[in-house]
């Protein structure tokens, strides 16, 4: 039996005290909110932290509610809540689906969104969504708080532009505008229990004729960090949601990726999928927006 190295425990009672125990701990001291991923490195002593910081019962921190237009979530809201939130199913149904896509039933149930956010894989499930959603992190530090665009916050795989004293404390985004659909594919080498190979994120809004007046899409698990694929979305404004129209955004986003990442051994799977992957949750956001209009 492996043994997990020894740290203090420290469990703050407030995000400030939270952030106060970062502040005085520095690089030494390792955050703890659902652990699926931390316990996992310590037992491959991966990491050596001296203090472990327990937020996972710091009041406030795992609501899900509705304020003034936007949607909060707070960073230790776990999968499962996430998944079967009913306002996060109503306003944000591709959020919804990828947290239900997480690993398995005790994975979502111990699992957080912030851990998500914080751990910074290039395959995290909910990463996307939040990223098509225009998803804010809500960062505290011991002088106050700042929003950063979740798309700023990452600065490479594994790696985010918090800094050592900083903590995530939630993230927020605007609810979508009628006649708006949305979409989340999932791409593994089997049905459940799968790190993702390539998941797609799709946001459609169509004005008062029917006619595409916004597109948000963006993959993962196939960059290096998650990003908003801007030109196959231009390919998209102004024309109707019709089936014709997808391919074009699905090989401008495919060209995108290559244009990135380089060729790599796995280029001539992932190129194709990709744009088939994302054809596919066009056309299902584009059904969901004629649902709305009906």
């Amino acid at each position: 039996m492996k043994f997990l190295p020894k740290f203090e425990y420290l469990r703050p009672e407030s995000v400030k005290e939270a952030c106060s125990l970062l502040e005085r701990h520095g690089r030494e001291a390792c955050l703890l909110a659902g652990g699926t991923d931390l316990l996992i490195r310590l037992k491959r002593e991966e990491v050596f932290p001296k203090y472990i910081v327990d937020i996972g019962r710091i009041p406030g921190l795992s609501d899900i509610r509705e304020e003034e237009g936007q949607i909060l979530i707070g960073a230790t809201a776990t999968h499962s809540r996430v998944a079967e939130n009913g306002l996060i199913r109503r306003e944000a149904p591709l959020l919804s689906e990828a947290a239900a896509s997480v690993g398995s039933v005790q994975i979502r149930n111990s699992g957080t969104i912030g851990g998500n956010i914080g751990n910074a894989s290039p395959a995290a499930d909910t990463i996307p969504p939040l990223v098509a959603l225009n998803g804010v992190a809500l960062v505290h530090n011991p002088s106050g708080t700042r929003e950063v665009p979740l798309v700023s916050l990452f600065s490479g795989p594994y790696r985010t532009a918090l800094a050592p004293h900083e903590l995530l404390s939630g993230v927020r985004f605007a609810k979508l505008p009628p006649r708006s659909g949305t979409s989340f594919l999932k791409l593994g080498r089997r049905m459940a229990l799968s790190v993702s190979r390539i998941t797609v994120a799709a946001v459609l809004v169509l004005d008062r004729e029917g006619v595409i007046r916004e597109a948000r899409i963006c993959p993962g698990a196939v960059m290096p960090m998650p990003t908003r694929m801007h030109p196959a979305e231009d390919t998209l404004i102004g024309f109707r949601p019709d089936a014709g129209i997808f391919p074009k955004a699905g090989q401008r986003a495919a060209e995108e990726m290559l244009r990135v990442t380089g060729v790599r051994s796995s280029t001539s799977y992932k190129k194709p999928v990709l744009a088939g992957l994302i054809e596919q949750a066009l056309s299902t956001a584009a059904e969901r927006c004629r649902r709305h209009e009906d």
